[in-house]
């Protein structure tokens, strides 16, 4: 791909509302040319078209050619443009992320592209690490420049009594129950925290499973709390019993797809249709590697096919970082085996977690339209016409920078 740096006039606009949007000083503007534009998953693409922006938001779109004084430019031609990618569930584990703020800049820029820009993603949920290695990380972003992901994160979830899973020792999580859980304790963590995290059943070990009854209401104080602050609620639902209890409490995501259900009513069925699910199929296929058990893989993919036909939402999310090596590729291929198309696993990296996890919907990256915010992905395919061209990444943008480029 060529990318260089025009110092040249203005060669045509034909659009006065393109004209009007182009400043006589160009710092920070970035030009697409001559790409296939997808909008959303589901709109036909605009062919052949041109992106203008500028100080991180997008100004103009046009079929007309666009070219401005000191713009940095990238030809698209025989590429794709999409919104910027979600990973839904990750977590800023391991060797490198920690104690970040010994970590230079630069350092930290090389993880990011490591782990999610060279995947083409811009927006991450992380479901549970460290908070003060992310109050760094975050805290430079904001202050020093820092290029990182648009960063959303959950407490590191609420148990049940004795509920902490095993895998987690020596850290024990918040223990509560519904007379303990109050508005001001969801308030006080929606102050750090973008969203709610409850384990509504645990593997505790010792083959003991820990459960957030129903009856007990925890699960729907919870929610209805966090839903007066405007956040999202996760539930981690290790078997059917937590399941059925985090259909019953309301919660909002399934933070992963749940292996040997087969009890549920017809009644829970219809609930479970309006909760979104983030599959994490790679970690369910290596689960069932390291267990010999192939149906715990067939179980999810079923589950997951079933979700998607009833009309359910379905975010991407790899578990990344309880998983050492990136899923990204691998994710995308399983969830076409469940069934999914090209467009509904676009969707699930863009607009279906734009949507149900952020309240805010101002200047949104999750569709391609003037005014918003230029978290971008080209893929070395001129047209989408199966799930392996999402992996093809060419350049990733970020707040209209160019983060990486194959």
């Amino acid at each position: 791909m060529k990318i260089s740096l025009f110092l040249t006039y203005l060669i045509l606009i034909l659009s006065p509302a393109i004209a009007h949007s182009i400043h006589e000083t160009n710092d920070n503007a970035l030009i697409i040319s001559h790409v296939n534009i997808y909008t959303d998953p589901y709109s036909k693409p605009l062919t052949n078209h041109h992106v203008l922006i500028k100080d991180g938001l997008i100004v103009a779109i046009s079929s007309k050619v666009i070219a401005l004084l000191g713009a940095l430019v990238i030809d698209g031609k025989g590429k794709s443009l999409v919104a910027g990618y979600w990973n839904s569930h990750v977590h800023f584990t391991g060797i490198k992320w920690w104690h970040t703020r010994f970590r230079s800049n630069s350092t930290l820029k090389s993880y990011f592209v490591e782990d999610f820009f060279q995947y083409g993603i811009t927006s991450v949920y992380d479901t549970g690490s460290n908070p003060a290695n992310l109050d760094y990380i975050l805290s430079e972003t904001k202050n020093s420049g820092l290029e990182s992901p648009n960063i959303y994160r959950t407490n590191g979830g609420y148990t049940s009594a004795g509920g902490t899973p095993h895998y987690l020792w020596p850290i024990k999580l918040d223990e509560v129950s519904s007379q303990s859980i109050d508005g001001s304790s969801i308030a006080k963590v929606l102050e750090k925290f973008d969203g709610v995290k409850i384990y509504s059943s645990s593997d505790v070990g010792d083959n003991k499973i820990v459960v957030m009854p129903p009856e007990t209401e925890t699960i729907s104080t919870i929610v209805d709390y966090a839903h007066k602050q405007g956040a999202p609620v996760f539930a981690h639902a290790h078997d059917e019993k937590g399941l059925i209890s985090a259909i019953a409490g309301g919660v909002d995501v399934l933070a992963h797809s749940v292996p040997y259900v087969s009890g549920l009513s017809q009644s829970q069925l219809d609930r479970l249709s309006t909760i979104s699910i983030i599959p994490t199929l790679s970690l369910m296929e290596e689960v069932s590697y390291r267990s010999g058990r192939s149906h715990i893989l067939e179980s999810t993919i079923s589950q997951i096919r079933n979700h998607a036909a009833s009309g359910g939402v379905i975010l991407f999310g790899t578990d990344h970082g309880f998983l050492k090596d990136s899923k990204f590729k691998r994710e995308i291929q399983l969830l076409a085996k469940a069934g999914l198309s090209w467009q509904t696993i676009l969707a699930s990296l863009t607009v279906n977690p734009s949507d149900k996890l952020t309240e805010n919907t101002e200047n949104k990256g999750s569709r391609i339209k003037v005014g918003s915010r230029a978290d971008l992905v080209l893929l070395n395919s001129d047209v989408l016409t199966a799930t392996e061209d999402l992996a093809k990444i060419s350049t990733t943008i970020k707040d209209g920078r160019v983060v990486y480029q194959h």
